[in-house]
């Protein structure tokens, strides 16, 4: 993502500026891999099998691998639907996101800052909410409620990226992480293989000492070895997608109020873009 389509919201110059919520997920539609926080495992992994994704700048992240190649997303169907069970929550808080304050120069600074991704065209400088579009902030000044409850669940998911990071970079000093293949051999070679996916090391795992153990336990990386290890049946899933990507589908259904208000809801069971 270029750095100017993630605009920074401001209450003075935002005031009366606004948005659009997504209709679909065609933006993704080319991502073979989602972004996860260790608070998902749960329940991501009854549907996709999870990764390891290695990344030159930002290093190790958990991934629900969504393709079996790259550029590919078996989970977004023609009409730009989601078809699996579990939303990620990167997608429930799309097009808002948070990006760090700090600069080159002060690698110090902490603070996060609150943005709105432009690239996706739902950014509107005079919302109509005759047309379910809504404003960024109140008349005052503040965060609207669905914006600020989008704020929070960002913050949330910010701390639990923290946890995230601690725990996979404990698995990868424990010596842990081996390269998966999850790409089938194209028969024509017409395919992109996906790289930089990594599994748990099932035997490594098997053979550490009890304060290896221990310390991974401490890291919280135990749960997320695990659940790569039980989810990588999960391939079978994309396989069968795959199958059926040629299929025709019914077209989108629009958002309607009552998925506004569950946008950003605690209750993680709803699919806020379940169209």
């Amino acid at each position: 993502m270029s750095s100017d389509t993630v605009h920074p919201l401001d209450s003075r110059t935002d005031r009366l500026h606004g948005f659009r919520l997504p209709d679909s997920f065609s933006h993704v539609s080319e991502e073979p891999v989602m972004p996860l926080v260790i608070s998902e495992i749960s329940q991501a992994v009854t549907v996709y099998p999870l990764g390891i994704a290695e990344y030159p700048r930002t290093r190790w992240h958990l991934v629900a691998v969504v393709g079996l190649y790259a550029k590919q997303n078996l989970f977004v169907d023609h009409e730009g639907r989601w078809r699996g069970a579990y939303l990620p929550g990167v997608l429930r808080s799309y097009p808002f996101n948070l990006r760090p304050a700090r600069s080159r120069a002060d690698a110090q600074d902490e603070r996060l800052v609150f943005c709105f991704n432009k690239s996706g065209g739902l950014y509107r400088e005079a919302p109509d909410r005759s047309q379910g579009e809504q404003r960024f902030f109140d008349d005052t000044g503040k965060l609207e409620p669905v914006v600020q409850k989008c704020f929070d669940y960002l913050l949330a998911r910010h701390r639990d990226e923290q946890i995230t990071k601690s725990a996979l970079r404990a698995l990868h000093e424990a010596g842990l992480f081996v390269p998966w293949q999850v790409s089938p051999v194209s028969e024509n070679g017409d395919k992109q293989v996906l790289k930089g996916i990594y599994r748990i090391d099932e035997s490594a795992l098997n053979n550490l000492g009890a304060d290896e153990l221990l310390t991974l336990r401490n890291a919280n990386a135990l749960p997320v070895a695990y659940a790569q290890l039980f989810s990588m049946s999960r391939i079978g899933i994309l396989r069968h997608l795959s199958e059926l990507k040629t299929r025709q589908t019914p077209p989108p259904r629009p958002l309607d109020r009552n998925v506004v208000d569950r946008m950003f809801g605690e209750d993680e069971d709803t699919l806020p873009f379940s169209l």
